[in-house]
């Protein structure tokens, strides 16, 4: 089962200065937005909202990062593919998604990737509990201030 579809994700970071913890909450993706699907169809589950953002861990030498890796936790989402097969996937602590925060040397978000290798089990009727979902592709980031997110470990 392959569907395809373009996301839009909203939400906050609660600093733009991230403790070099592994799993603390750093901020909220409060809404998302499926634009359009190919292959069949994907639904928001919207009582998952807000769905929280982990800080993982980065990629570069201090203080001159490449990329920060963020977990995506409690994501819910219904799956159907064309020919009616309907599936459910949740992001969890044991199975999150990730996305990778693309770092300018300065420390600017120049854009976020979905890592392709989370996988997240799909549930539901068979064949469901055969597959798994992820995520992939590149974004770009914006602010409401217009101004540049840029980010800085401690």
């Amino acid at each position: 089962m392959v569907v395809d579809c373009a996301i839009t994700l909203s939400g906050s970071f609660h600093s733009g200065t991230l403790a070099k913890t592994a799993r603390a909450l750093v901020g909220y993706i409060n809404e998302a937005r499926v634009a359009r699907c190919e292959g069949g169809t994907l639904t928001v589950l919207t009582a998952t909202l807000p769905w929280h953002v982990v800080y993982q861990t980065f990629a570069g030498t201090l203080p001159r990062l490449t990329s920060v890796s963020l977990l995506v936790l409690n994501a819910g989402f219904e799956l159907v593919e064309t020919f009616g097969n309907g599936c459910l996937f949740r992001t969890t602590a044991a199975n999150p998604s990730a996305l990778i925060a693309l770092l300018s040397g300065e420390g600017v978000v120049t854009g976020l990737r979905a890592d392709e290798t989370a996988r997240i089990p799909l549930t539901g009727p068979f064949p469901c509990e055969l597959a798994t979902a992820n995520f992939r592709g590149t974004g770009a980031m914006s602010t409401t201030r217009e101004t540049a997110l840029t980010i800085r470990l401690i």
